[in-house]
């Protein structure tokens, strides 16, 4: 993420208050780059917001302890305090020209801090340094954290929507095209804003079809149009469900099995992609079971058979109409004409009758295990 998304994300902050004061008195702050922004007046020229370390109610005391002065032209500007878990008092200093200025009250605010976002828990190590993208950004979903090119934390991901830290687990962390902020969890798929509030949720549980339970997981994104996709499971065993006979559920042939084994047939835990709008409603969906019950893998044998495909990951090009979804234990991406669902092109090894792969297989030339794809 470059310095200009970055910008771009805390415009959220100026969005909300530029007829107001922001940090609010009081408030407490998952981040240490700050949008700060106040009430423009007539007769100012520019503006100085002053940054000191503690809570402070003395003018006097507040001076000693300044350690930021940022100058702007407009009622809104960014800055950065040095670290998470402390208090910071501020204020605004109106400036009508070189001898004539006045300042506004003082403004108390505090960064939070999470155990993942404290340096003597975890650090991000960087081996080199960048060159060309000096300022840019990057999300680590392991410690729910944004991190600068010098490996320090900027940001951390808050307790969301009465969600504990376990249940939290956050995935796929990353920045919308409209500044907001996108993750999978254990519980659901959420867009946020900058300061941690709830904009779009799913929750886990609100299936789209009558034999699954959805499940969340790997990928998740805000589309152009302003719907959503996600990846979700299809698994018939976890809704109670049994696969025996005939099943299109099951990848291996039938002359493959023993005659008095047949409920030990592999069967496969599928995946889907689904498409929300704004308010909920599936206006899109695609199942990989559909595909995979008509395809080659149906030739892929024992010893090397597989109860999980293993979705991993999609690309939608917009654009162009289509979706391209990564299948980890495969070795394979699809691409999906959208949003008619057939799938048009397959990348990776191809199976064929009388060919059957009866050893392991590491690789096939193109890719092998991938964990996303993207369109170069």
């Amino acid at each position: 993420m470059n310095k200009v998304l970055f910008v771009l994300l805390l415009s959220i902050t100026f969005n909300q208050g530029i007829a107001q004061i922001f940090p609010g008195e009081g408030k407490q702050l998952c981040h240490r780059n700050i949008g700060f922004s106040f009430p423009p007046r007539s007769d100012a020229k520019s503006y100085r917001i002053e940054i000191a370390r503690g809570y402070l109610s003395s003018d006097v005391i507040f001076e000693k302890e300044t350690f930021s002065r940022l100058n702007t032209h407009a009622n809104k500007v960014i800055g950065e305090v040095p670290s998470f878990g402390k208090n910071y008092t501020w204020r605004v200093v109106y400036c009508a020209d070189a001898k004539k200025e006045s300042h506004s009250q003082l403004y108390h605010f505090s960064t939070g801090i999470i155990p993942e976002a404290d340096t003597l828990n975890f650090r991000l190590r960087v081996v080199k340094s960048a060159q060309t993208y000096k300022n840019a950004y990057v999300f680590v979903d392991g410690t729910r954290a944004l991190y600068d090119m010098q490996g320090n934390p900027v940001w951390f991901l808050p307790n969301i929507d009465s969600l504990s830290n376990e249940e939290i687990h956050a995935r796929d962390l990353k920045l919308t095209p409209e500044g907001t902020i996108t993750l999978v969890t254990h519980k659901g798929v959420y867009e946020i804003n900058y300061d941690g509030d709830v904009l779009w949720k799913m929750p886990k549980g609100a299936a789209f079809a009558n034999d699954s339970v959805e499940f969340f997981h790997h990928e998740f994104t805000r589309l152009a149009n302003g719907h959503y996709m996600a990846m979700g499971n299809e698994d018939l065993r976890s809704a109670g469900k049994s696969v025996t006979g005939d099943s299109n559920f099951v990848l291996l042939p039938a002359d493959n099995i023993r005659r008095n084994d047949k409920d030990r047939r592999d069967k496969i835990s599928f995946g889907t992609v689904i498409e929300y709008d704004e308010n909920n409603n599936v206006v899109w969906s695609w199942r990989s079971s559909d595909y995979f019950k008509q395809s080659d893998i149906y030739y892929r044998k024992r010893p090397v058979s597989i109860r999980d495909v293993h979705e991993n990951g999609f690309y939608f090009d917009e654009k162009n109409k289509a979706v391209y979804v990564s299948f980890k234990n495969l070795d394979r991406i699809v691409k999906v004409k959208y949003p008619e669902g057939k799938v048009t092109e397959v990348y990776g090894k191809i199976y064929k009758k009388g060919k059957e792969l009866t050893t392991i297989d590491t690789g096939n030339g193109m890719f092998c295990g991938q964990h996303s794809c993207r369109l170069a």
